[in-house]
């Protein structure tokens, strides 16, 4: 484990929590076991004379460069892998993704002697990520506008099951996006595993404006020490991660952008989040204000709660309280909270069976 002053300053920086919220195994998912470094020598990130190669721009279905495994020295990468597995991961789950993920790497304190200590491999290749000279060679590539130093980037884990819905990556100032892989570093990664990134060529819709096609145009698979980067372009540069088929191979990535000083043309009309709100906003029918219980649920018994069949449906897990404080310090802290076996097993049994029968 890690010294407790350390602890405690990644646990300030974002980087490991107070406590776990909930059981460990909900929180965080292995990498599978760790091999210590042969060397603590400094190595240089970037592989000798990596930025003065320029990979080819792919045009389709939207303008991406796909850089092969050489721009990064493979010995620093192994070394950011072995860091990274020793960062909490918290498991988020919304209608949009499912993955494990750590806090903000830009949280790293350089100055900090324990962030250098415990991370330094990692810290390192922040810096080399968004230094003036990588910047440099992006806008080469890209042809985008110019970027700031503004560092946004974190450790992106997908297990079993994890993926990542289609969306175009317009938030404010976001430029460039880019991913840097990590995964299964001795052996290739096999298609049967999933975990692509697919990428959406666009097709006129029947009203407004075009969307993307169903199916992806473009896959890349996520192999040791190969990055992507992409501009992005609100409305078109449309992608997703595929489901990760493998329980025991997860999709590992350092991931971010690169920021401009203000958000792309277009981000308030055709990004894709500019679109969504718009049809809510255009669709939603007036809110009806249901009148509240004169006294609050935790004032009442067990006994009256269970009149309306919610107590004796639940998981007595969930009721203890202390966790039902870990679950409310989750809700305020992330805004998103997953509950495992809610339902008691003789009552979740029958539901499935029917849903399964009904399928």
């Amino acid at each position: 484990g890690l010294p407790c002053a350390t602890f405690c300053s990644l646990r300030a920086a974002g980087l490991l929590p107070l406590r776990p919220p909930l059981p460990s195994s909900m929180c965080q998912k292995p990498l599978g076991s760790k091999k210590k470094s042969k060397s603590t020598k400094a190595k240089p990130v970037l592989a000798p004379g990596a930025l003065g190669a320029c990979p080819a721009l792919d045009p389709f279905p939207y303008p991406h460069v796909r850089a092969p495994p050489g721009l990064f020295d493979r010995r620093a990468l192994l070394a950011v892998r072995e860091e990274l597995a020793s960062l909490q991961r918290t498991f988020k789950e919304t209608d949009l993704f499912k993955v494990y993920q750590t806090g903000d790497l830009a949280n790293l304190n350089p100055a900090d002697p324990r962030h250098a200590a415990a991370l330094p491999r990692t810290m390192a290749l922040r810096s080399a990520l968004y230094s003036s000279e990588f910047r440099a060679w992006v806008r080469q590539l890209t042809g985008c506008t110019e970027l700031t130093d503004q560092t946004d980037c974190s450790c992106n884990v997908y297990g079993g099951g994890g993926h990542l819905l289609c969306h175009d990556d317009v938030i404010g100032s976001r430029c460039v996006s880019y991913i840097l892989y990590l995964s299964r570093p001795d052996e290739a990664w096999e298609a049967a595993h999933g975990g692509a990134l697919e990428l959406y060529e666009m097709q006129e819709a029947a009203e407004g404006l075009p969307q993307p096609c169903a199916a992806p145009s473009a896959s890349l698979a996520p192999e040791f020490g190969s990055m992507v980067l992409f501009a992005v372009q609100p409305g078109r540069s449309f992608h997703s991660v595929g489901e990760v088929l493998s329980a025991d191979e997860p999709r590992l990535s350092v991931s971010g952008w690169f920021h401009a000083a203000a958000p792309p043309p277009g981000a308030d009309e055709t990004a894709s989040l500019s679109q969504l709100r718009a049809v809510a906003k255009a669709s939603r029918e007036p809110l009806v204000r249901l009148p509240a219980p004169r006294k609050p649920l935790r004032g009442a018994s067990a006994a009256e709660a269970g009149a309306a069949g919610l107590w004796e449906m639940v998981n007595p897990s969930y009721l203890a309280a202390d966790n039902l404080r870990a679950i409310r310090a989750q809700l305020l802290a992330q805004g998103v909270v997953q509950l495992a076996s809610f339902l008691r097993p003789d009552v979740a049994a029958p539901l499935l069976e029917a849903a399964a029968a009904a399928d």
